[in-house]
């Protein structure tokens, strides 16, 4: 499920949050339709949670790499912002099982400040 919203997002099949349209390749579902099955309401939570977990990380992402390119005006504030943005990233990539990329943040973190003990549990 979590591939086909990435697929969807990276193919902009879609420019807003409307569910129906997301829902639309996964499930098939009609927009006329009216839905009671507990499988479609399982299927619109683990999408739109997924969708969000993807949208979240790009712009997790866009932040870090303005707070690289913004680091030269004020380094202490930029690399404060950077560590937070980065722990919250992992912390998202272990939920959308991406571990080996949120052991990759943990340990970065971890080299810069090694007393960050959240990133140690």
């Amino acid at each position: 499920m979590l591939a086909t919203v990435r697929y969807m997002i990276d193919c902009h099949c879609f420019s807003s949050l409307d569910v129906t349209e997301v829902l639309r390749p996964v499930t098939g579902a009609c927009p006329n339709e009216a839905h009671t099955d507990e499988t479609y309401y399982s299927a619109v939570r683990s999408i739109v949670t997924a969708l969000v977990c993807l949208m979240l990380q790009k712009y997790y992402d866009l932040s870090l790499e303005r707070a690289r390119h913004e680091a030269h005006t004020d380094e202490t504030y930029y690399s404060a912002i950077s560590v937070t943005v980065s722990y919250n990233l992992a912390r998202l990539c272990e939920v959308t099982h991406e571990h080996d990329r949120a052991e990759k943040l943990y340990k970065n973190i971890l080299r810069e400040h090694p007393n960050y003990i959240d990133c140690e549990l």
